[in-house]
């Protein structure tokens, strides 16, 4: 089988595609620092007290509606941290869960830290600055990769090969040639040369005579 294969690795980018490859290389330049840092242990750090901040105005929001003694301060503290829980494994597991997650719980907690002026001290004004900032990054790389997905939506329909960074490394061709596979009898060299195994020296001493043939080879 043959394919016709076109390698072009000196393609030469243009419009959205030199945007994204800059995004990716500077996103691979930072390694751990974005992977690990920015999207592990950063997000965690910065939704432990928003999680419950929220949780809380919700219940209160709750319970002058619905009046209750269920929800208490035992029942937010157990939710809450379940709620931790189970945010840490969707960072750890599933990121774009994670992402669907930030961004309620961030809008949730800016919605009520500002609405109601919760923000008393210089941790509660860091922390709002920091998710602030935070928010907006991953909002710049979460459009980043929709225009990566409009880009190349077409390189499996075009049969284009990119690397991590959105280069072009292949483009594999339409035609494919298949070929018939040579059978083992087509080409097998003939040759006069007999090869004939006999029992026993008596046997050939018989009057059996063994076939006579150009290059005889006997083995007793």
């Amino acid at each position: 089988m043959m394919n016709n294969k076109t390698y072009e690795n000196e393609a030469e980018p243009v419009g959205a595609e030199k945007l994204i490859i800059k995004i990716s290389d500077f996103k691979q330049r930072l390694g751990l620092w974005y992977s690990l840092l920015s999207q592990r242990i950063l997000p965690v750090l910065l939704y432990f007290i928003p999680i419950n901040v929220v949780l809380e105005q919700t219940y209160l929001r709750i319970n002058r509606i619905y009046p209750n003694n269920f929800i208490n301060s035992t029942f937010l503290t157990v939710t809450w941290m379940i709620a931790l829980l189970l945010f840490v494994a969707a960072v750890i597991l599933v990121p774009k869960l994670a992402t669907i997650i930030e961004f309620v719980f961030g809008a949730a907690f800016l919605f009520y830290a500002l609405r109601y002026n919760l923000l008393t001290n210089i941790l509660g004004y860091s922390l709002l600055i920091g998710l602030v900032v935070f928010l907006l990054i991953k909002l710049v790389f979460l459009v980043f990769e929709i225009i990566r997905l409009v880009a190349f939506a077409g390189d499996e329909k075009n049969n284009i090969e990119r690397d991590e960074s959105g280069r072009v490394v292949r483009v594999v061709g339409e035609e494919v040639f298949f070929t018939q596979e040579e059978t083992a009898t087509d080409n097998k060299p003939k040759t006069d040369d007999d090869v004939v195994f006999a029992q026993s020296e008596s046997y050939l001493a018989a009057d059996n005579k063994a076939p006579t043939a150009d290059n005889d080879f006997f083995f007793g």
